[in-house]
């Protein structure tokens, strides 16, 4: 038996690996995502590694030279010559015989390896189904989709690459929940609060947003910030509100921020910045609170990094809930490992995400998060 372990940019050129090296008849050990080697690795690359083992077959017999003179053996011996190439085909059927019962141990592991949900799925959706793991993608989640779709796809569908992961895109979509862009009304101000834990990007969002629906939507925007904490996060909403030409307001207190608001009337959309707080803090949590309460706000999006664990994500949403978001919006996607875990965490909570942030350049690096392109990321690492 020869094992040989194969690795490759997708599960099908692995695949095709194995069968150019090993043939047809191979045996799959595993397969699983690994990191790609140097720098392609450290940015998130990933590649498909394949363990398989086949049946080493024995060269052909060269067949012996005639003798120059006199009897060979075969000649001198008689009978005997025969009995010595039956011996041999013994030898030979013993160790198919061993051949066979290896394989049969190996697909015995296989199968006791399989996940029981994937078990008996066709090659392209078992397939699709490592891959959306290996992506970071709920397993649960993933067997579910490509469980769903056993049954209405077509052999010819199957058959082709595209055509399963249209439609496997296509059913993750169903599973994720958006709610579109912020929306303003003619003659009437909306009032958007951003929260979140530490270090998630608000205030560059922030200015993406305000900067976007200012130069790009010719809309009165205004800014108010509560992130007092970081005397470098109010320095940058100024140099953004200076070049685009918006107002900026600081406020530390409750009172101060209602009058701030009344100031702020005649605008068409008011971006309230806030402090980053620990999920865990309770006392800054209910200042948090208090200050989404008093703002009478129209959307309170809750910031979460998408270089978070799903786990780190769904903490994050339990913490913030009393707070009050309606809408959840997601940052660093440029800087995520997996992105499965964005349609899983999406899949979970009942709060829509608005939108999706790719980078640090403003106002560029935002759009609107819909489900087909969310869904769609899930492949991309």
């Amino acid at each position: 038996m020869k094992m040989k372990t194969f690795r490759a940019q997708s599960m099908r050129e692995a695949l095709a690996l194995v069968k150019r090296t090993l043939g047809a008849d191979a045996v799959i050990i595993y397969t699983k995502n690994i990191r790609a080697p140097g720098l392609r690795g450290f940015l998130g690359k990933q590649l498909v590694e394949i363990a398989a083992a086949a049946e080493v077959r024995n060269p052909p017999v060269s067949p012996q030279p005639a003798p120059l003179s006199g009897p060979g053996p075969a000649a001198a011996y008689g009978r005997q010559a025969p009995a010595r190439r039956s011996g041999t085909d013994e030898q030979l059927q013993r160790l198919r015989e061993e051949v066979l019962g290896i394989r049969s141990t190996l697909d015995e592991l296989v199968r006791s390896n399989c996940p029981p949900v994937v078990a008996g799925l066709c090659e392209p959706l078992s397939e699709g189904y490592v891959t959306l793991v290996g992506h970071g993608l709920d397993e649960r989640l993933a067997a579910d989709v490509v469980r769903s779709l056993a049954a209405e796809m077509t052999e010819t569908e199957l058959r082709s690459e595209e055509r399963v992961r249209e439609r496997i895109t296509g059913r993750l979509a169903e599973h994720v929940n958006v709610g579109g862009a912020i929306r303003l009304t003619a003659g009437r101000r909306q009032v958007v609060v951003l929260i979140g834990p530490t270090g998630v990007g608000k205030t560059t969002t922030i200015a993406k947003l305000a900067a976007n629906f200012k130069v790009r939507g010719k809309r009165r925007v205004a800014l108010i910030t509560i992130d007092t904490y970081r005397i470098a996060a109010v320095q940058q909403l100024q140099t953004i509100a200076d070049i685009i030409k918006v107002p900026l307001r600081t406020v530390l207190t409750v009172g101060d921020l209602k009058q701030a608001l009344v100031d702020l009337q005649d605008y068409d959309l008011v971006l309230i910045d806030t402090a980053g707080r620990s999920q865990r803090d309770e006392v800054k949590m209910n200042d948090l609170k208090a200050f989404v309460t008093a703002s009478w706000a129209d959307e309170v999006h809750l910031v979460v990094s998408a270089t978070g664990s799903m786990g780190n994500m769904l903490d994050v949403v339990k913490q913030f809930r009393d707070v009050g978001p309606n809408r959840l919006l997601i940052t660093k996607v440029d800087e995520a490992e997996a992105l499965g875990t964005l349609v899983s965490v999406s899949s979970r909570v009942r709060v829509p995400v608005s939108y999706v942030t790719t980078g640090q350049d403003i106002p560029d690096d935002i759009e609107v998060a819909s489900a087909g392109s969310l869904a769609s990321m899930v492949w991309e690492r």
